[in-house]
């Protein structure tokens, strides 16, 4: 859950204690652990589909009045997610080969020689970074011009998702 924070992501997290009292407000008793026999969870769930819609509606209800403080700061980032307008698209279309160089001073004398001007060798890929105004940034990196406007048009439409297979593109 940190790990996905770090890099940007909302979390709404409800703790097992707290999905616990929810559901013991409708008197359904929700523990359980890996030696639980199949038997008590049959219960649970029979007793669980015996409920009004009403006091189902309640344990939902219970749980979010548990966890009312994570609840409200997921809100505020999905609010500023979606919210959010984008302020600039770089493109670089990178072209040519790598270079690897052990040394600095062979990496120096690679710089010094490179001739700008002339661009040497097919695309290697497109990286894209998309900024927006509340700070958030996503890097694409596209090894082909298909992929690229993909990425791309996603966002025109609004259904952009993260993973495009076989291509990076990560949220900050």
């Amino acid at each position: 859950m940190d790990q996905l924070k770090s890099v940007g992501f909302g979390i709404l997290y409800f703790s097992y204690e707290s999905v616990i009292e929810a559901f013991a407000s409708v008197g359904i008793d929700a523990r359980s652990d890996e030696s639980t026999p199949d038997a008590d969870f049959r219960k649970k769930l029979k007793k669980w589909k015996r409920l009004s819609h009403d006091r189902k509606t309640s344990v939902g209800t219970k749980l979010l009045e548990l966890n009312t403080t994570g609840v409200q700061e997921f809100m505020r980032h999905l609010e500023r997610a979606v919210q959010r307008q984008i302020t600039s698209i770089r493109i670089t279309p990178l072209h040519g080969c790598a270079k690897d160089c052990i040394s600095i001073q062979e990496a120096v004398g690679f710089i010094d020689g490179y001739d700008e001007a002339a661009i040497a060798g097919p695309i290697v890929k497109y990286e894209i970074v998309i900024r927006y105004d509340n700070g958030d940034k996503i890097d694409g990196e596209f090894h082909d011009k298909a992929a690229a406007v993909d990425f791309l048009q996603a966002y025109q439409t609004g259904n952009w998702t993260p993973a495009v297979e076989g291509h990076d593109a990560d949220v900050e």
